[in-house]
């Protein structure tokens, strides 16, 4: 990227929780020698939620008006576009922003540029109309190469980019390995199907998030998990992409065993950064595998670690958004 004078960014997303990804990523930006201002969407349309239910919980209203009042959306929106009026920055970098209306892109765009980051699956992009954020802003980018392609076919200018290490916090330490499997995420069919057969073969994993007998973990919390752990699990959500979890489970130190998805084949060679299987009698297999043998383990752990942390860290990701934007 060429050498480019402080740019005023505003990073709309979720920036007030301590487990958000947008905390490392607007980090990066100001890193890199930008002046970032920030929109907590969700918390200003919480806000304006709480001071609208007291002025309608008395009169009639459509349930639309309810839905859209209630919610504080409409004052969000509003919001935002005053913020961008006003400050006319170089840059508005929406992360999401399932909350914001996508026909204000149209006007925010006359006084900025804008980039779209979205990081969930297909399914998830279908339902929220994401295509409509994507191909509204100057620039797009999906975690997920498949809604990557959906949004080029509604002919947005969009890139397939992944999620990124937060090498602060997750990195290597030697520790205690304590627990055989560890999975974190919240439970489905899928996921339950898989850990329930793993268990009744003698495997013993623990498993956090929703729907578990253990709570949800972030930040220090799941570290220490990680870390801990001989083996890592990941089970992938529909799509060709996978969760963030696979970057912070490998960036501790943890050998990553993970199901199967594209995406991990374009990015990792099998063996030798993780490995992955394609069904749930051939999971058992790897995991009785690599807990009888610890040195291909712990070997395929540290090339992941290594690999990730040089490749895919969040500075990685941020400055190649910020090449395509200043540079093209």
């Amino acid at each position: 990227m060429n050498q480019v004078k402080k740019k005023k960014i505003l990073f709309v997303g979720v920036l007030d929780r301590s487990w958000s990804t947008n905390i490392p990523m607007k980090k990066e930006f100001e890193k890199a020698g930008h002046q970032v201002d920030y929109f907590n969407y969700r918390t200003i349309a919480q806000e304006h939620a709480s001071q609208k239910f007291y002025k309608l919980k008395n009169k009639l209203a459509s349930l639309l008006q309810v839905y859209y009042l209630i919610n504080g959306r409409r004052e969000m929106n509003k919001d935002l576009l005053e913020k961008v009026k006003k400050n006319h920055y170089d840059l508005v970098f929406l992360s999401k922003v399932s909350g914001v209306d996508f026909h204000i892109i149209d006007e925010i765009n006359k006084y900025s540029k804008t980039w779209y980051f979205f990081m969930d699956p297909k399914g998830r992009a279908k339902r929220m109309k994401a295509h409509k954020y994507a191909e509204k802003s100057a620039w797009a980018s999906a975690t997920f190469s498949d809604v990557n392609e959906f949004f080029k076919k509604h002919g947005a200018n969009t890139i397939w980019l992944t999620q990124g290490l937060n090498k602060e916090l997750f990195y290597f330490e030697k520790s205690v390995k304590k627990l055989d499997v560890v999975f974190v995420g919240h439970a489905d069919r899928k996921r339950k199907k898989i850990i329930n057969f793993l268990a009744k073969n003698n495997v013993r994993i623990a498993c956090f998030g929703s729907g578990w007998t253990n709570k949800p973990v972030f930040t220090e919390e799941l570290v220490k998990i990680y870390r801990s752990a001989r083996i890592v699990l990941n089970i992938c959500r529909p799509g060709s992409g996978f969760s963030i979890r696979v970057f912070q489970a490998m960036g501790t130190g943890s050998f990553l065993l993970s199901e199967h998805c594209s995406d991990l084949e374009k990015i990792f060679q099998r063996k030798k950064h993780l490995d992955w299987f394609e069904n749930k009698q051939e999971c058992l297999g790897l995991i009785k595998f690599y807990l009888k043998n610890q040195r291909a383990r712990e070997k395929i752990a540290t090339c992941g670690t290594e690999f990730i942390s040089e490749r895919y860290s969040w500075q990685n990701i941020i400055n190649k958004i910020l090449s395509i934007v200043y540079d093209s």
